[in-house]
């Protein structure tokens, strides 16, 4: 009997989220979260300034990438990805990494984001009201929410915002690892791909037009200050389309092997 989308995502769930490199990615995130190179005065200052003072952002990245972004060496290491395919087809077996290595690197960076909102907030508490006003001033990303003083939905939000984008580079590190087999250069490359694409849009467009297309403009220092052009729904469009992209290269891969 052949195996359908189901069957190979339910596997890949179990080898994604019954693993030790979960909790792991879990508290590295948080930790890194935590090493700021300046003191926040409250819990929103610290999401409103993370581009700026979270030094060790990338390391974040890295981490919530290490669950499952190597399903594939994993699967030519041990020499199952050919039993896998011919179980079912190539497209399940590519559609079900694609799906489970995006959303267990989204839960991995969320749990971590929220754990450490957790610890900021009970440490530094929230703004007072006039500091609310400035943030609001500055129009992030979900203002309105700090604005109507939501700020659960707001912490919910900008962590989804960050999530999303951990689960696009873990999807690109996956994509790597068709063509490259060391485990590090599959944690490292997507976060290579994040700074040159970066600098890339930012000399080719300007620092405030290229901050529309940049990953890292519209990803993160949106939740600081938004430029014209820029909006949550921009965001999720685009990764969207990154994710429709590796997974055309994925089932073109497998289709070849």
């Amino acid at each position: 009997m052949k195996a359908k989308l189901k069957d190979y995502i339910c596997i890949d769930l179990q080898r994604a989220f019954r693993n030790w490199k979960m909790p792991v990615g879990i508290f590295g995130v948080c930790v890194a979260f935590l090493y700021n190179s300046y003191e926040p005065s409250d819990v929103v200052s610290w999401i409103s300034l993370m581009i700026i003072g979270t030094t060790l952002i990338m390391a974040a990245f890295i981490f919530s990438i290490y669950p499952y972004a190597t399903a594939f060496c994993e699967d030519m290491e041990h020499r199952s990805n050919m039993q896998f395919i011919l179980r079912g087809s190539s497209f399940s077996y590519a559609c079900s990494k694609l799906l489970v290595v995006f959303f267990s690197s989204v839960f991995t960076m969320l749990s971590g984001f929220l754990l450490t909102v957790f610890i900021i907030y009970l440490r530094y508490g929230l703004p007072a009201k006039n500091a609310i006003n400035n943030i609001v001033d500055a129009q992030g990303h979900y203002y309105q929410l700090l604005e109507q003083g939501n700020y659960m939905l707001y912490f919910l939000f900008a962590g989804l915002q960050i999530a999303s984008l951990a689960g696009t580079l873990a999807v690109l590190g996956l994509v790597c690892s068709l063509f490259v087999r060391n485990r590090m250069l599959v944690y490292i490359l997507p976060v290579a791909f994040f700074y040159v694409q970066d600098i890339m849009a930012a000399r080719f467009l300007g620092v405030i037009k290229g901050s529309v297309f940049s990953l890292n403009g519209i990803g993160i220092q949106s939740l600081s200050l938004t430029v014209e052009g820029q909006s949550w729904q921009m965001f999720y469009l685009q990764i969207f389309a990154i994710l429709l992209c590796s997974g055309a290269i994925m089932c073109w891969k497998m289709g070849r092997r």
